[in-house]
């Protein structure tokens, strides 16, 4: 086999973002050159719904050009919740802890059709979604609200059928990240976790709904970089990397035959430790089928120089690649072809339209409210006539997953409510040591918006809501209430999109009815169970 093959065949195992909303040169040569057949997208490539559209439109036309046999494998990560790469004017649904709070299957499986819908719509063929760790940390500092729950049976049932309602779209699945990023305390974007848990503990909590993913057709895995001590002798070596995880466990125990895909390399769990080239050598060394490199060019092509270099040294199997080429194959032609591909046209804005109601719906579902076991008769809603103070951090905090920090829109989602209202942000740049005795004594109820782990807003907070006139409105992290044990009742959402704020102040204000129960436990004696 000559070097040109060599490239096609090492090239077809790599994903790759790009930076930016046109097809770039880099773009091209990893097209053309390096025969590179799956892109990855982020924000940073998503314009308007016609210019993404247009956008993979012209990347698959590049791809048909270069003489490419199938369409290029597109994904995105669209869960839904915190982690939403297609934003306005797409719809907000709720991520995976706001369904596991409705905790409706049907309703899932809706969700996961109407998100598959708006992605083939824009030309995005492959979802990197659902996620299905099990969050049993309350101190998970990423995944958290992108879980469905603590319990890996309801993980199960609601990602399958949220996985199959995407799949019914014409869109790949993925489930993520196996073995499990439940129980961490390390977000693996900055450090490398570790997690010591017995092969036993595995199969009965952070396997269970991989195990049932692969028995319901779910498309492709992607692995973490998380070291499991109790599967990979070689100690701080992560399941990215590990032969023993993602062959051993992932391939011959579990049976799944589809496709296997690296989180991204760049990670620093990675990055920092093995390197990103090495990295992608490795990892399809351990039998994953796609090494994924988000951002850097250069990378990007030190990796594909680096498997080349191993296929010719025959330090990695042809044998397996040629293996991997053919499950990605597969995958292209259950959801992919060239008619679709390279049509630009899209009618996504009546999709919006259409998917409006369903996403009332479902945040609607989502909302939880709980009562303070002390006080537990005391779930009134709020009197419009009454003067309310509404509290919240002017300090919008985010996880790298997300990409950006998005704005505060609190106040101008809580001024739609009653006219005798006043809005205090706080900010820590500022003093606010008046703030107690000048503001709160004058307001018959106080709303605490909680938005995300800051222990400055909690202590600063605590006073406010030991008055008993607060209310804990909690957004990003349920768990975070646990910090505000005075409070009147709790009112959880999963998420600070726009429709989740407004229906969290609905219940409070008492519009509408709030069906959902919490689906993870917060340790605390003054919460009614």
């Amino acid at each position: 086999m000559d070097k040109a093959d060599l490239i096609e065949k090492a090239g077809r195992l790599l994903v790759v973002g790009f930076p930016g909303k046109m097809v770039t040169e880099d773009v091209k040569r990893l097209i053309h050159d390096y025969r590179v057949g799956q892109f990855i997208l982020f924000g940073r490539n998503v314009g308007l719904p016609e210019e993404l559209a247009e956008l993979n439109a012209n990347l698959q036309e590049e791809a048909r050009l270069a003489g490419h046999q199938q369409p290029l494998l597109i994904c995105i990560d669209q869960e839904n919740g915190i982690v939403r790469r297609l934003k306005d004017p797409a719809t907000a649904f709720p991520g995976a802890m706001g369904l596991g709070a409705a905790n409706d299957l049907d309703l899932a499986k809706r969700i996961g059709f109407a998100t598959g819908k708006e992605l083939k719509e824009v030309g995005v063929n492959w979802n990197l979604a659902p996620v299905v760790d099990v969050n049993n940390n309350p101190k998970n500092p990423v995944i958290n609200v992108r879980s469905f729950g603590e319990s890996p049976t309801k993980v199960s049932e609601l990602a399958v059928a949220w996985l199959k309602g995407c799949q019914d779209a014409g869109v790949a699945t993925t489930l993520k990240h196996f073995p499990g990023h439940g129980d961490t305390q390390v977000d693996s974007h900055l450090d490398l976790p570790t997690i010591k848990h017995s092969l036993n503990r595995l199969f009965e909590v952070e396997l269970i709904p991989f195990i049932t993913g692969i028995k319901n057709g779910v498309d492709t895995i992607m692995s973490a970089h998380i070291y499991f001590s109790a599967l990979e002798t070689r100690e701080g070596v992560p399941a990215t990397l590990s032969r023993h995880i993602l062959t051993g466990l992932l391939r011959e125990r579990l049976g799944f035959d589809g496709v296997i895909t690296t989180d991204c390399l760049e990670m620093k769990a990675i990055a920092n430790t093995v390197g990103v080239a090495n990295g992608a050598v490795e990892a399809i060394k351990a039998g994953a089928d796609l090494a994924m490199i988000s951002h850097t060019y250069e990378y990007q092509v030190n990796a594909i120089k680096k498997l080349v270099e191993a296929l010719e040294q025959q330090t990695l199997s042809l044998e397996q690649v040629l293996q991997s080429n053919k499950r990605i194959e597969a995958l292209k032609n259950k959801y992919s072809s060239w008619e679709q591909a390279t049509q630009s046209v899209t009618n996504i804005q009546a999709l919006y339209a259409e998917h409006k109601a369903l996403a009332e719906e479902s945040y609607r579902k989502s909302v939880t409210i709980i009562p303070n076991k002390e006080n537990s008769e005391n779930i009134r809603h709020l009197d419009p006539s009454k003067k309310v103070l509404a509290v919240y951090s002017g300090n919008h905090g985010f996880l790298q997953v997300e990409e950006q920090n998005r704005p505060s829109i609190i106040k101008e989602l809580i001024n739609v409510y009653p006219a005798d209202l006043d809005c205090y942000e706080v900010k820590f740049d500022q003093h606010h040591d008046d703030f107690l005795e000048k503001k709160v004594k004058d307001y018959d109820d106080i709303i605490v918006i909680n938005g995300h782990h800051d222990e400055r807003f909690q202590s600063f907070i605590s006073p406010i809501v030991s008055t008993g006139k607060a209310v804990v409105l909690a957004l990003r992290n349920p768990y975070e209430i646990r910090h505000f044990k005075d409070a009147r009742y709790y009112v959880c959402v999963y998420d600070d999109q726009a429709a989740a704020i407004k229906e969290g102040l609905n219940a409070i204000y008492g519009v509408g009815k709030s069906e959902g129960k919490l689906p993870i436990t917060i340790e605390s004696n003054y919460f009614i169970k």
